[in-house]
Formats: structure tokens, sequence, C-alpha cells
């Protein structure tokens, strides 16, 4: 009914809201590239690649970004420590300040798509994984998309999601076949190896 998709999409916003707005992004800093697409919303007529946004697969009216850490054009951790990966949270967070949702992929083609730009970025580095917006932290085996999108697409690496520990997170998992996907815990930033972002 009309109501449950107003109470859906105002808890998904609110849900945003509070992630942005909490734990996250508080050593979270903006380069000239992540200001560019947030005063300018780069990515909403085109997919601009001098603004760091990619080609969707045809037809998806997708875009999307690569973020990895150290990277002062986009967002980066301000303490001088640290940088090595991010949070979810701060993921989240950098997507969002550039007019933009952590990836959600809905079908193969876009994640065929990704998973040619994620082999392409890393080099063969497989030391990596890279946050999309799932997350079932509301509501443990409920995966949602952030952006409110429906949940029909699924693409888990074998064994996945374990939920080891605390993991109500998504990533792409560069050393699974495909970039397949594993659960993570949302407040890490890596686990042994960095954890960046995509973006759409």
């Amino acid at each position: 009914s009309m109501k449950s998709v107003v109470f859906l999409a105002t808890f998904s916003t609110s849900c945003l809201l509070v992630l942005v707005s909490g734990k996250g992004g508080k050593d979270l800093e903006y380069g000239w590239l992540a200001q560019a697409n947030h005063e300018n919303g780069t990515k909403s007529t085109e997919c601009d690649p001098d603004y760091g946004w990619l080609e969707g697969p045809e037809g998806s009216n997708k875009c999307y970004m690569l973020i990895k850490g150290f990277d002062s054009a986009t967002c980066y951790a301000s303490d001088p420590y640290g940088g090595y990966g991010m949070d979810w949270f701060d993921a989240m967070q950098c997507c969002y300040f550039q007019n933009s949702y952590l990836a959600e992929p809905t079908s193969q083609e876009e994640m065929d798509k990704i998973a040619m730009y994620l082999t392409i970025s890393i080099g063969g580095d497989k030391q990596n994984t890279w946050w999309m917006g799932a997350t079932d932290m509301h509501h443990e085996g409920g995966w949602v998309w952030m952006s409110g999108a429906p949940w029909n697409f699924e693409s888990w690496a074998p064994n996945e999601p374990n939920q080891n520990g605390n993991e109500d997170c998504g990533a792409f998992d560069s050393q699974a076949e495909g970039f397949k996907w594993m659960d993570l815990e949302c407040n890490s930033a890596n686990h042994g190896v960095p954890h960046y972002a995509v973006c759409e």
C-alpha cells in the first residue's frame, strides 16, 4: 500500500541520516573531486569520467565510482595514522556527500560491470575488499539496500554471508571469483586487508 511505501522510504532515509550523522565521518575529509561532485551533482545527467564516474550497464541509469584509501581527491581520513581503508559508515558518508549511495547491484549485468572496473582498478592485487550498500544490521539475515531499492538479486561467495562475529555490512570480495559478496563488520576499516568503496 501507499502507506507502507512512504514508511519504507521514510525509514530508509532516516536510517541513512542516522548512519551518516552518527559514528561514520568523524575523521573524514573531502578532497577537490568530492567537493566538485557535492556542489555540481556531476552524475545526475551523465556519468562524467572527469569527475570520477564510470558508466553502468546500458539502460541501468547507473554510474560507479571506485574510492580507495589515501585518495586525497575524494574522501580520506584526517587522522595522520589512519587511512588504511575505511569503515562502512565512512564509505557511505563519502558516497552520500557526492550525491550517491554505496553500490547496489540489482542484476548480473551490474555485477559484471562492477567486477570489470574492480579488476582493472586492483591490477592483480587481491588484498582488498570494497563496500556496497547492503546491510542486515536492523534484522539479522534480512538484507536490504540502504536506498530502499528492492532486494531481488544476490551474488554471495560460497559460505557467505557467514556472520563471523558481528558482520552486518556487505562487500565485494576481491579474492572471490567475480567479486562475489561477503559480510564484514561495519565498523572495520580493514580485516588484514583494507576496505574501500564503490559508489553509484
